[in-house]
């Protein structure tokens, strides 16, 4: 399975990315791109509109934790979200894909 991880701080999606070999069947989402709903600190958002396979978003928040959203889309279904627990807020937004 192909895992893609990106995280970014602020509201621009730029940093590292962590891949895991695929097998040659193995479908990935392309064009992803995440960020902050705004005006909250606590919510992230991602979306991928090209290629096939599943993503969701992530929220790296001020308690360390990495949170997802509730479940994974395909492309074509629009926005994933995740957001932060009460009492903390987001210091990165990204998304997984795979």
């Amino acid at each position: 399975m192909k895992i893609a991880v990106k995280l970014a701080a602020g509201v621009l999606v730029a940093g590292a990315a962590a891949f895991l070999p695929a097998s040659p069947a193995q479908a990935a989402p392309g064009n992803c791109t995440a960020g902050f709903v705004t005006p909250s600190v606590v919510t992230s958002w991602a979306i991928c509109t090209s290629g096939s396979g599943q993503y969701v978003a992530v929220a790296k928040c001020t308690d360390g934790i990495t949170y997802t959203g509730p479940s994974w889309k395909s492309v074509g279904q629009g926005y994933s979200y995740a957001s932060c627990p009460s009492g903390t807020r987001i210091t990165a937004a990204g998304y997984f894909a795979g």
